[in-house]
Formats: structure tokens, sequence, C-alpha cells
């Protein structure tokens, strides 16, 4: 309550809102039930203890239990959990019925790996995931928040993954530079968003796979800063790098055709993938000493955050600009210790450093808000 006092007296202060409005406001607050953090963990720790002693249990007479027993507790949990999920549906309780899909869907890759292990069925890693996603595609495309298709498309990517590695011509291919993955995946990501775009809509699926393109894209950012140094290869190959090539030029045709961005943000999408894609060549390039390849990695890195945080401005996502902002500065301070890395060892050099750590914060932290809503007029 104290921030929402806080709150109100800003506004009242700046014509936001009269007085009379902030106290029906403060009011209508108080008058909610009192939600206790301390009482809600508590029950939730409480919870789970009981599962792990459950658990424990289980795990503990394991062997004793006979393979009829496990399947019955097996499929009555599955009922049980399937049961809810549909109450809750027809009672439109939706962050329960996302919790109870949820718990459905991790039942569902326990009941397989259950079964697998009753029946001896043997099978690859990648084949039990690809049949669970089969098996809960369709409740998944029921969900209202993002976390059940969140992690679905992770288990996808992951039974993906496993499948490539599982196939001795993409082992092949990617042996020599293995970082090429961290290109290929967040571009493959990209394809797949665009694809949920166009057959299910702007909702909750569609942002589970643009937040895979994000994460994996911020992933494969440090996988191209760090591919030297733990992806040394005497040669260089370019066809591990072709599937990348491939999805970076369905983006860029999708860009071109697509009507949902304006040019402002179509060119900054174009910056996002042309910078990312060439952060990778750098291997491919000879330079005279290792600053002039970090400051090369540096700064191809600031053009790609820089380029999506405008983006996500543009799209009123504050917080992540915010947080891309923050990378940025962070890389800038990684370059300075790489230029200044004897400088900064020394106690006069760490003095300086320090400040500069402390100013950048302090900038970051006064002019944030007010670079979000230039960037926010840039990239409308």
């Amino acid at each position: 309550m104290r921030k929402l006092d806080s709150s109100l007296q800003e506004w009242v202060a700046g014509g936001i809102i009269s007085s009379e409005q902030a106290d029906r406001i403060r009011s209508f607050e108080d008058s909610k039930p009192e939600r206790s953090w301390i009482l809600s963990g508590l029950l939730l720790l409480g919870t789970f203890i009981v599962g792990v002693g459950v658990i424990s249990i289980i795990a503990a007479n394991w062997e004793n239990i006979p393979d009829a027993m496990k399947l019955a507790g097996d499929f009555a949990i599955l009922g049980g959990l399937a049961y809810l999920t549909a109450k809750f549906w027809s009672e439109e309780k939706w962050a329960v019925f996302d919790a109870t899909l949820s718990a459905f869907m991790i039942a569902v890759v326990a009941s397989i790996g259950l079964i697998s292990q009753i029946f001896h069925t043997g099978g690859q890693l990648h084949q039990a995931l690809f049949l669970w996603c089969g098996l809960t595609l369709a409740p998944s495309l029921f969900a209202r928040h993002v976390f059940p298709p969140f992690m679905w498309i992770g288990t996808f990517l992951i039974a993906v993954g496993a499948g490539a590695l599982n196939s001795q011509t993409m082992v092949a291919i990617f042996n020599e530079s293995p970082h090429a993955l961290g290109m290929v995946i967040p571009l493959f990501c990209g394809v797949l968003t665009i694809g949920a775009r166009a057959f299910l809509g702007d909702g909750v699926h569609t942002r589970a796979f643009r937040w895979w393109m994000f994460l994996t894209g911020l992933g494969g950012v440090v996988v191209s800063e760090f591919a030297d140094d733990f992806f040394r290869t005497t040669t260089k190959h370019w066809l591990p790098y072709l599937p990348g090539f491939v999805f970076a030029l369905i983006l860029a045709v999708f860009l071109g055709v697509v009507r949902e961005y304006n040019r402002i943000q179509r060119i900054l999408l174009g910056t996002v993938i042309v910078s990312f894609v060439l952060h990778f060549q750098i291997a491919f390039l000879e330079f005279d000493s290792s600053l002039v390849r970090s400051v090369v990695s540096a700064t191809l890195t600031i053009i790609t955050l820089t380029a999506m945080a405008v983006f996500m401005a543009g799209l009123q996502a504050r917080r992540t600009f915010q947080w891309l902002l923050f990378m940025i500065g962070g890389r800038f301070l990684v370059l300075y210790f790489q230029a200044f890395g004897g400088l900064a060892q020394t106690g006069l050099g760490l003095i300086i450093s320090g400040g500069i750590v402390i100013g950048v914060a302090m900038m970051w932290n006064k002019y944030r808000k007010s670079l979000a809503t230039w960037a926010e007029g840039i990239a409308k």
C-alpha cells in the first residue's frame, strides 16, 4: 500500500487524477481481501515438502510396487488432471486451468518414461520427446497463458536438437563448426514464429514462439562472442551456416511483404538479422590483433541489441527495452576491460573501472525512461 499511496500522491500532484478519485482508489484497494505472501509461501512450501515426501516413499519402494499398480496409479493421476483441466476450463478459471494443463503435460512425459521402463520399449530421446509433442499438441492449443506453449516449444526444440545430434550426417556437418548452431537455432525459431503468426494469430502461442526466438537470439549473440575461445578450429566450413542463411532469407522475404510493421520497424528487424548473421562470419576473417577482433565483435553485438531494443520500444515493451539497454551498457564495459585489461588490474585502474561502472549504472537509471520514450517515437 505504501507504493500505491506514493503513486497516488504523484498522480494528484501531476493533475492526472483528483483527490476524490485517489481516495476512491485507496478505498477500493483497502476493501480487497488481504493477501499474505508469507501465508502463500508457507502453503507452497508445505505442499512441496509433502510432494517430495510422497515421491521419496514411492522411490524407496519402487522395485516392490507391481507394474500393474504403477500403471494404474499413473493413469489415475492422468485422469484426475484431465478432469480438473476440463473442469477449470468450463468454469473459466484460466490461471488454474493453465496450471493443471501444465501439470497434465508434465505427467504425460512421465507416463512415457514409465511405460518405456515397464515394457522395455527402448528408443531414442528425440523419439520420446516427439511422441510427447504429438500427444500434447492439441491440449496446449487451449492454453490462455504463455507457459504451457512455452514449455511445449522448448521441448520441441530439444527434440529437434536431439534428433540432429543422433544423425551422423548432421553431426558431420556441425562437427567442425558447432558454434554455427548459435546462428541456425534463433533464425529457425524466427521462421517458426512467422508460421505461428500466420496460422494461430498473435496469441499466447505466437508470443511463446517469439520468446524462444528472443532468448535463443540472445544466446546466439553470446555464442558468437565466445566462439573463437571455445570452438577453435584449423579449418572453416560454410556448410554448417547454410541452414541459417536459408532461414535468414525467409525472414527477409517476410519483412518485405508483411504489412504488420512500418518502414522503420522493418529496417530495425532487417538490421538485427544482418548484424546477427555477420557476427558469425567473423571466424572467417583474419585480424591483425585480438583487440581489433574484439572491437568488431562488440560493434556487431551493440548494433544487434540496439536495433532490437528500439524495435521493442516501438511495441511498448519498455521492460524488455530497458533490459536490452542494460546489456548494451554491459557490453561497453566488457569492451573497456578488453581494451585496458592491464590498466584495470592496477589499484588506480580498479578505482577508475569501478567509477565507470557506477557512472554507467547511474546514467542508465536516470535516462532509461526518457530513452524508452525517445525510442518509442522513432519506432512508431
